[in-house]
Protein backbone atom coordinates (compact mmCIF):
# COMPACT_ATOMS: atom_id res chain seq x y z
CA UNK A 1 0.00 0.00 0.00
CA UNK A 2 2.83 2.42 0.72
CA UNK A 3 3.95 1.88 -2.89
CA UNK A 4 0.59 3.19 -4.08
CA UNK A 5 0.71 6.04 -1.56
CA UNK A 6 4.08 7.06 -3.01
CA UNK A 7 2.87 7.02 -6.62
CA UNK A 8 3.03 10.01 -8.96
CA UNK A 9 -0.78 10.19 -9.07
CA UNK A 10 -1.08 10.42 -5.28
CA UNK A 11 1.70 13.03 -5.22
CA UNK A 12 -0.24 15.16 -7.74
CA UNK A 13 -3.42 14.89 -5.67
CA UNK A 14 -1.58 15.68 -2.43
CA UNK A 15 0.12 18.69 -4.00
CA UNK A 16 -3.21 20.00 -5.25
CA UNK A 17 -5.42 19.19 -2.24
CA UNK A 18 -2.91 19.10 0.64
CA UNK A 19 -3.94 15.69 1.98
CA UNK A 20 -5.14 12.45 0.40
CA UNK A 21 -6.54 9.30 1.97
CA UNK A 22 -5.32 6.34 -0.08
CA UNK A 23 -6.94 2.92 0.30
CA UNK A 24 -7.21 -0.47 -1.33
CA UNK A 25 -9.94 -1.49 1.19
CA UNK A 26 -7.37 -3.44 3.25
CA UNK A 27 -4.88 -0.64 3.97
CA UNK A 28 -5.50 3.06 4.53
CA UNK A 29 -2.76 5.71 4.38
CA UNK A 30 -3.15 9.42 5.02
CA UNK A 31 -0.70 11.28 2.78
CA UNK A 32 0.19 14.97 3.07
CA UNK A 33 2.06 17.27 0.71
CA UNK A 34 5.28 18.55 2.29
CA UNK A 35 5.91 21.89 0.63
CA UNK A 36 9.41 22.25 2.10
CA UNK A 37 10.52 18.92 0.60
CA UNK A 38 8.31 19.12 -2.50
CA UNK A 39 6.94 15.62 -1.98
CA UNK A 40 4.05 13.64 -0.57
CA UNK A 41 4.68 11.97 2.77
CA UNK A 42 2.64 9.33 4.59
CA UNK A 43 1.37 10.56 7.97
CA UNK A 44 -0.60 7.70 9.44
CA UNK A 45 -1.93 4.34 8.34
CA UNK A 46 -4.41 1.64 9.30
CA UNK A 47 -4.17 -1.98 8.17
CA UNK A 48 -7.18 -4.30 8.37
CA UNK A 49 -5.32 -7.48 7.36
CA UNK A 50 -1.69 -8.47 6.77
CA UNK A 51 -2.23 -9.42 3.13
CA UNK A 52 -4.90 -9.74 0.45
CA UNK A 53 -5.67 -13.40 1.16
CA UNK A 54 -6.14 -12.67 4.86
CA UNK A 55 -8.41 -9.72 4.04
CA UNK A 56 -10.71 -11.81 1.84
CA UNK A 57 -10.77 -14.64 4.39
CA UNK A 58 -11.90 -12.14 7.03
CA UNK A 59 -14.39 -10.56 4.63
CA UNK A 60 -16.07 -13.96 4.24
CA UNK A 61 -17.35 -13.44 7.81
CA UNK A 62 -18.40 -9.78 7.63
CA UNK A 63 -20.04 -9.45 11.05
CA UNK A 64 -17.02 -10.91 12.84
CA UNK A 65 -14.64 -8.81 10.70
CA UNK A 66 -16.60 -5.64 11.48
CA UNK A 67 -16.54 -6.46 15.20
CA UNK A 68 -12.77 -6.98 15.09
CA UNK A 69 -11.75 -4.10 12.82
CA UNK A 70 -14.55 -1.55 13.14
CA UNK A 71 -13.45 0.32 16.24
CA UNK A 72 -9.84 0.70 15.08
CA UNK A 73 -10.89 1.85 11.62
CA UNK A 74 -13.37 4.32 13.12
CA UNK A 75 -10.65 5.78 15.38
CA UNK A 76 -8.30 6.12 12.42
CA UNK A 77 -10.93 7.77 10.21
CA UNK A 78 -11.87 10.24 12.96
CA UNK A 79 -8.22 11.26 13.29
CA UNK A 80 -7.97 11.62 9.49
CA UNK A 81 -11.03 13.86 9.38
CA UNK A 82 -9.84 15.97 12.32
CA UNK A 83 -6.22 16.16 11.18
CA UNK A 84 -6.48 19.84 10.21
CA UNK A 85 -8.67 20.85 13.14
CA UNK A 86 -7.20 23.38 15.52
CA UNK A 87 -6.39 22.23 19.01
CA UNK A 88 -8.03 25.01 20.97
CA UNK A 89 -8.61 23.49 24.40
CA UNK A 90 -6.99 20.90 26.67
CA UNK A 91 -9.90 18.54 25.98
CA UNK A 92 -8.83 18.48 22.31
CA UNK A 93 -5.35 17.24 23.28
CA UNK A 94 -6.95 14.72 25.62
CA UNK A 95 -9.14 13.38 22.79
CA UNK A 96 -6.13 12.86 20.49
CA UNK A 97 -4.13 11.09 23.21
CA UNK A 98 -7.12 8.93 24.12
CA UNK A 99 -7.68 8.02 20.46
CA UNK A 100 -4.12 6.78 20.09
CA UNK A 101 -4.42 4.94 23.43
CA UNK A 102 -7.61 3.20 22.25
CA UNK A 103 -5.87 2.18 19.03
CA UNK A 104 -2.91 0.79 20.99
CA UNK A 105 -5.29 -1.14 23.27
CA UNK A 106 -7.05 -2.65 20.26
CA UNK A 107 -3.73 -3.72 18.73
CA UNK A 108 -2.64 -5.34 21.97
CA UNK A 109 -5.94 -7.16 22.47
CA UNK A 110 -5.52 -9.07 19.19
CA UNK A 111 -1.96 -10.27 19.82
CA UNK A 112 -0.40 -12.78 22.14
CA UNK A 113 2.31 -10.81 23.93
CA UNK A 114 3.53 -12.79 26.93
CA UNK A 115 5.99 -10.05 27.92
CA UNK A 116 3.04 -7.82 28.75
CA UNK A 117 1.36 -10.45 30.91
CA UNK A 118 0.66 -9.98 34.61
CA UNK A 119 3.46 -10.88 36.98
Amino acid sequence: MFTTAQSEQVARYAERYGRVLVTNLRDFVLVEWNTAKGEAQPLESCQLAINEASFWAKAAQPRKFADEAGEGLAEFLQRVMLHSAAIAEPKDVAWWLASYARTARLRLEHRDLPALGAR
